[in-house]
């Protein structure tokens, strides 16, 4: 389900939708196991709401080059275009991946990478071990790329070029937001707080 807050005012867009993907006006998205992507106008009034793909488990989106990376039903990926026309068959299987200024980057047990999935050049971004996932961001100002590593023990840390910045020690459910991230953790009480942290390490709660 996803909300939209305009003018103080909150109004349902879409009902049962998952792996929401904003870009300015559009929300891709996932209903019924179908790719969609819903335009809206400036007052947060539908347009258009047009199905891209049929029979899609997930999906990665490249803004830069207007392609879309999906996953079948039957685990095999293909990358097509914003009108789902096929641009390459039979994809690499990549795990957490997210698409920044038209490279792919992924994550293994070892590490994250990207690869450039026109020429198939791979390169290793960080060594890290003992990765749960990762979210990656952008900090524009700096025009560099931002990745958020959850470990197998919960540890929350940003890697940023060749500098890591320690973040929290137990994070759970952590979402980017812009170049910050967003997550929550839980007290003595085992009672819920959200913070708001940045990819140098500084964090701030922004409730409960």
């Amino acid at each position: 389900m996803i909300f939209a807050d305009h003018q103080n005012n909150k109004k349902t867009l879409l009902n049962d939708a998952y792996d929401c993907y904003v870009l300015d006006q559009s929300i891709f998205y996932i209903q019924n196991d179908n790719l969609y992507c819903l335009t809206i106008d400036d007052q947060m009034n539908k347009v258009a709401n047009k199905k891209i793909k049929e029979n899609v488990n997930h999906f990665s989106i490249d803004d830069q080059n207007q392609r879309i990376l999906y996953e079948n039903l039957n685990y095999k990926n293909q990358l097509i275009d914003f009108n789902g026309n096929v641009l390459k068959k039979d994809v690499d299987s990549y795990d957490d991946c997210y698409f920044s200024n038209g490279l792919l980057y992924y994550r293994t047990y070892q590490g994250i990478y990207y690869v450039d999935l026109d020429t198939q050049e791979e390169k290793e971004l960080k060594e890290v071990d003992n990765i749960y996932r990762f979210a990656l961001a952008r900090d524009e100002a700096n025009q560099q790329d931002i990745a958020y590593v959850e470990s197998l023990d919960d540890q929350l840390d940003a890697y940023v070029g060749d500098e890591q910045y320690a973040i929290y020690d137990d994070a759970r459910d952590y979402f980017v937001a812009g170049q910050y991230v967003v997550f929550y953790a839980y007290d003595d009480d085992y009672s819920q707080h959200y913070f708001i942290g940045n990819s140098e390490g500084m964090y701030t709660s922004i409730g409960e």
